[in-house]
C-alpha cells in the first residue's frame, strides 16, 4: 500500500492541476469577450478592417446608436421593473413594445444601420453578414 501512495498522490495532483488549467483558460477567454455595446462595436470595426474615413463615420454612427440606447434606457428599466412584478400591467408592457416612441426608436436604429452598411465596401458587407450569422448561430 505504501508503494502506491505516491502514485495516487501524483494522480490527484495532476487532476487538480488539469482542473486549474481549464478554469484559468475559460476565465481568460471570458475576460477577453467584449461586454458593452461600444466594445462590441469596436471589435466589429476591427474585424471589418475599416479605413480612416470609414472609421470616422463609423464612430459617428456608433455614438448616435449609443445616444439612442441611453435615451431609451429609462423606458427599458421601467419595462423590466413592470415585467418582473408578480402581476404586471399588460398595457405598460405593450406600450414599451408597441408605442409610437418604440416605433420611432426602431426606425432610428434602422436608419443608422443603413448608414453603416452604406459606408462599407462589398467585401466588408459580406464580412458583416458572416459575422452576424456567426453571432446568431452562437446564441442558439
Amino acid at each position: 500500500m505504501k508503494a502506491r501512495l505516491p502514485w495516487i498522490l501524483l494522480a490527484v495532483s495532476v487532476v487538480f492541476n488539469a482542473f486549474f488549467l481549464v478554469g484559468f483558460l475559460r476565465a481568460r477567454l471570458e475576460a477577453e469577450k467584449p461586454r458593452t455595446f461600444l466594445e462590441k462595436a469596436h471589435r466589429m470595426a476591427e474585424r471589418l478592417d475599416l479605413d480612416q474615413a470609414q472609421m470616422a463615420e463609423f464612430e459617428h454612427i456608433v455614438d448616435e446608436m449609443e445616444r439612442l440606447r441611453q435615451q431609451r434606457a429609462p423606458e427599458k428599466d421601467a419595462f423590466l421593473a413592470e415585467l418582473t412584478k408578480e402581476n404586471p400591467d399588460p398595457k405598460v408592457l405593450e406600450n414599451y413594445v408597441a408605442s409610437e416612441a418604440a416605433n420611432e426608436y426602431r426606425l432610428n436604429k434602422l436608419s443608422l444601420a443603413r448608414k453603416l452598411v452604406a459606408l462599407l465596401t462589398p467585401e466588408q458587407r459580406q464580412k458583416l453578414v458572416e459575422l452576424m450569422q456567426k453571432r446568431a448561430a452562437a446564441s442558439k
